[in-house]
């Protein structure tokens, strides 16, 4: 199967988030949302517990999802330790992939070769080669890149200098998503909700 990897924050999980998932959805077979613990981007920042996010995410993704569909939630970063930097949770994914999909109803499909990608939005690209490890990550997953309406990213050139720095080993998809403008920092900040899924904003008033 096609297994997209979508890692972040989610504090919350607003409208760009479940803008991401759909349109990574009709490139790959099933998207594991994976919230993170200690953040690799977000050292410093001030951010709601990692199991509060957690099952934060869980609920907006079952309400909107399904409990059997084919958005999944992975708690994997909680059993890494240190940094949660994208490779680490890449290959951790990668190791209980069969097990994870076979308890949650995949059946045979669970055991079969799989290709993985790594959902990110068009603006990573000119910082990617400066991440921790990147060639450990196209190492084990091609990148799926959202593009946004209006986005200033110059993608295909970006592509091409990823190319000549990585070799073949660059694999950059692209998928379309809609222009939704929401930033979970400015949410919080501000505590203007109207870019957040009614069920996150349920769970805030709740918890």
């Amino acid at each position: 199967m096609k297994i997209g990897l979508f890692g972040g924050s989610f504090d919350p999980v607003h409208n760009g988030h479940i803008s991401m998932i759909k349109g990574a959805l009709k490139k790959t077979d099933v998207v594991i949302v994976i919230p993170s613990v200690r953040n690799s981007f977000k050292r410093g920042r001030i951010l709601n517990a990692a199991p509060y996010r957690y099952y934060e995410t869980l609920h907006v993704v079952e309400d909107i999802f399904g409990k059997q569909g084919n958005v999944l939630v992975s708690d994997i970063e909680f059993f890494i330790d240190g940094i949660s930097y994208t490779v680490t949770t890449i290959e951790k994914i990668r190791q209980i992939i069969p097990a994870f999909l076979k308890d949650r109803g995949f059946g045979k499909k669970a055991s079969e070769p799989h290709e993985f990608y790594w959902i990110c939005g068009s603006d990573i690209l000119p910082t990617f080669d400066k991440w921790y490890r990147p060639e450990g990550i196209l190492e084990q997953a091609a990148l799926l890149v959202a593009q946004r309406p209006g986005n200033p990213t110059d993608i295909k050139g970006e592509k091409a200098r990823l190319k000549g720095i990585f070799g073949e080993n660059a694999k950059i998809k692209i998928f379309e998503i809609d222009g939704v403008e929401a930033s979970s920092s400015d949410i919080r900040s501000r505590r203007e909700f109207e870019n957040i899924p009614k069920s996150a904003l349920d769970f805030i008033k709740t918890h």
